[in-house]
């Protein structure tokens, strides 16, 4: 698993955050039974991608996803490959072709569209100004989470969340830090410092819904019960100090 704490950290405070760059495009150029290798310089490591082979008719479709593992300094990149299986749309059928040299890789293939977790309304809105992305509002997310009564956002919540609702990357603001994750596979993908306006934290995170509703069924900690602590919760699960 990747070390959540060897990216990128900036060190200056800054009302505008640098853009984690999307869509990137490159090729595969070696294929290792579950591994490939392709070459770009803008990649970073942690991101998600998906591989598109095109067909003899012309017609060309996703067959596998990428997570980029390693980056050396000639800018070539180790991959890890999975099966493509919409999840969003179980009822589409879906091929086994595997991947081959010469396959379309694009990273960061949905970066565009994202989601923020911050503790208050301020620290919300504030990201929200400094970022250029599609924003999808976490009253969402909260009215998905009180419908199955789940009032702790896992990894599982979240990826199932990003997948149906085509969402690339997530913001966790804890304390004076911005994480970039990966709501793929829950990379950081960058991490800097954020000049937090106030401290007031809101439980499991801002939204206009309100309380989410949870499961008696919550102390037998299966998921359902309410965080206790906003800071805490994030940072054990993001794997940060």
């Amino acid at each position: 698993m990747l070390k959540r704490t060897l990216l990128l950290i900036s060190i200056f405070g800054t009302s505008t955050f640098a853009q984690v760059i999307s869509n990137i495009q490159t090729t595969i150029d070696n294929i290792n039974a579950n591994s490939a290798k392709a070459i770009s310089k803008e990649a970073k490591i942690g991101m998600s991608g998906v591989i598109i082979h095109t067909f003899k008719n012309e017609h060309s479709a996703i067959i596998a996803k990428a997570t980029v593992i390693n980056k050396n300094s000639s800018n070539e990149l180790e991959l890890t490959l999975e099966p493509y299986i919409p999840t969003a749309q179980k009822s589409l059928p879906y091929g086994e072709k595997s991947a081959v040299v010469g396959d379309k890789l694009i990273l960061g293939y949905d970066y565009h569209r994202a989601m923020i977790i911050s503790n208050n309304s301020e620290n919300f809105q504030k990201i929200k100004n400094s970022e250029n992305r599609e924003w999808v509002h976490p009253d969402l997310f909260a009215a998905n989470l009180s419908t199955v009564a789940k009032g702790t956002p896992t990894k599982d919540t979240f990826n199932m969340f990003c997948q149906v609702n085509t969402i690339g990357l997530l913001y966790f603001q804890i304390k004076n830090t911005l994480y970039t994750v990966d709501c793929d596979n829950f990379n950081i993908i960058e991490s800097k410092h954020f000049s937090s306006i106030s401290d007031e934290e809101m439980k499991p995170f801002y939204n206009r819904i309100g309380k989410i509703h949870t499961s008696w069924l919550g102390w037998l900690n299966l998921g359902s019960s309410e965080i206790a602590n906003y800071t805490e919760y994030y940072s054990s699960l993001l794997e940060v100090d």
